[in-house]
């Protein structure tokens, strides 16, 4: 099996002089790919390779063809699609000559290097779907495929090639005997070829099928823990009701559509080997992560009486509190600085959280206030956590932060609808206490949040809140984001992945 990677981001080819480093930067785009002197960019801000661009493969902006009133062998409309290109040639570099969101997906999902020329009243159709993928990018994934394709480099193997990405028969190139299914061309019609492929897999084998929509393609990369999916819609206009499948058992699916705020998956349902979700419209394109493994619950035991803060994990108030660890970053991959810990307990009016954070270096902001909310206070070293409000939608939420020198902001999140303070005015009345312990590189803090916050008026044992909780570590740009339940993006924002806070009895 050849490991391919997906880790390639699209980069800018721009050919307009250093005096556009504003604009570029206010774009989101803080590298980009010139054809001059590379030397021109140095002190704008912005980091400039020079390339090659007569070197690129040229490729066509990917569209559709309903071909209205031809006959042929399929009524399917005819998708001008560049993935099999890219899946055939990975160690090439190719070039588009205009961007669009559905473009700019289209050559992520394909995995090879790309690059985009726009010009620079067009930069924002290059720059606002990059800005998506940007913070969806993580580690490297591989590639899942049903079966291999030995590619004799002949101009059927290219017809065949498009064909089975257009029927989303997941494939990629043969490199020798590997144990797995191979396919090889024939001289038969592609069609017939295709409908043999698809058999020969079994559909209740295919990694992944769609319901719903003949103009949507799709990528699948990752493993049976953790795999990420991206459907791209060539349509003119977006796909109504469409059904996903994906072979493996992934309970919890985060989606990420471009355009579009917040976007939960639909009528998840898993069985025995598989899992299914609904997206109710697809523009464009859309990249869903699917965990295996279930949310994690944190318990609280319930204490009869208030305590006074103390930020001691070897008081009596905390020495037996259940607890989690945080040892992972937000793509599930070890943070490097140790695991916090966090430990809860909850009273009838409160709710108390404590976090053991080990630390390498600290990032504190100078001259702290801890007698009023601190903006922007998670541009320094913090421990969160994300609440959920009761009876409430997924993407309203209470935010809490803390740091290492008691500075706090607790935050009222709606994801649908942002306010403009990032929801600052709002007051919860929760208090903090913190304890920084340079010697041994730990830092412990704790929050007493009142239920009424929440709100929770009168919390009983066996009541449940969604819980996300999170820190922030170290000076930039070595920054660390620690997360209890990782996100897969470069976001804590994501209620879909949150685990469950379970309030024990006595």
């Amino acid at each position: 099996m050849i490991l391919l990677l997906l880790s390639v981001l699209p980069s800018l080819v721009w050919d307009e002089s250093p005096a556009t480093a504003p604009e570029l930067k206010k774009a989101g785009i803080e590298r980009i790919a010139v054809t001059g002197d590379a030397g021109r960019w140095s002190g704008s801000g912005i980091e400039a390779v020079r390339v090659d661009a007569s070197k690129m493969i040229r490729l066509d902006a990917p569209s559709v063809d309903y071909q209205a009133g031809v006959a042929g062998a399929t009524a399917a409309p005819w998708i001008n699609s560049n993935l099999w290109r890219m899946i055939r040639d990975r160690d090439r570099t190719f070039l588009y000559e205009a961007a669009g969101p559905l473009a700019v997906a289209e050559a992520y999902a394909g995995g090879a290097r790309t690059y985009f020329r726009v010009k620079r009243e067009k930069l924002e159709d290059f720059a606002a779907p990059y800005r998506m993928l940007e913070e969806l990018d993580g580690p490297a994934l591989g590639d899942r495929t049903n079966f291999e394709l030995v590619d004799d480099r002949s101009p059927e193997i290219d017809e065949i090639m498009n064909l089975l990405v257009r029927r989303n028969l997941l494939f990629e190139k043969a490199n020798g005997a590997s144990g797995r299914m191979q396919v090889r061309a024939s001289d038969e019609d592609p069609y017939v070829f295709a409908a043999k492929v698809r058999s020969r897999i079994g559909d209740a084998n295919r990694l992944v099928r769609l319901y719903g929509s003949e103009t949507t393609l799709v990528r699948l990369f990752g493993d049976e823990r953790h795999a990420r999916l991206h459907l791209l819609q060539y349509g003119r206009n977006p796909a109504q009701g469409l059904r996903v499948r994906v072979l493996g058992r992934y309970p919890r699916v985060y989606l990420s559509e471009f355009g579009r705020k917040f976007v939960p998956a639909q009528d998840v349902v898993v069985d025995e080997s598989s899992t299914e979700f609904s997206i109710a419209e697809l523009k464009s394109f859309a990249i869903a992560d699917l965990e295996a493994s279930e949310a994690g619950v944190l318990h609280s035991s319930r204490s009869e009486t208030e305590a006074a803060l103390t930020a001691d994990p070897e008081s009596s108030f905390w020495r037996a509190a259940p607890r989690v660890l945080a040892p992972l970053d937000l793509f599930a991959q070890p943070t490097g600085i140790g695991a916090a810990e966090i430990r809860s307990r909850w009273t009838r009016d409160s709710l108390y959280l404590l976090y053991i954070c080990p630390f390498e270096r600290l990032h504190l902001k100078p001259d702290p206030v801890t007698d009023r909310d601190t903006p922007l206070l998670w541009d320094w070293d913090v421990a969160e956590a994300f609440i959920g409000i009761q009876g409430s939608a997924m993407d309203r939420y209470r935010e809490f932060e803390m740091s290492p020198q008691g500075e706090w902001v607790d935050l009222d999140i709606d994801l649908e609808h942002p306010k403009a303070d990032y929801g600052m005015s709002w007051n919860s009345g929760f208090t903090v206490k913190a304890r920084l312990d340079r010697e041994h590189k730990v830092w412990y803090g704790e929050m007493r949040i009142p239920m009424a916050s929440l709100p929770a008026a009168a919390p009983k044992a066996g009541d449940v809140f969604r819980l996300g909780l999170y820190r922030i570590a170290g000076p930039p740009p070595e920054r660390k984001f620690g997360s209890w339940q990782p996100t897969h993006r470069r976001n804590y924002h994501t209620p879909e992945s949150f685990g469950t806070l379970l309030l024990e009895g006595e």
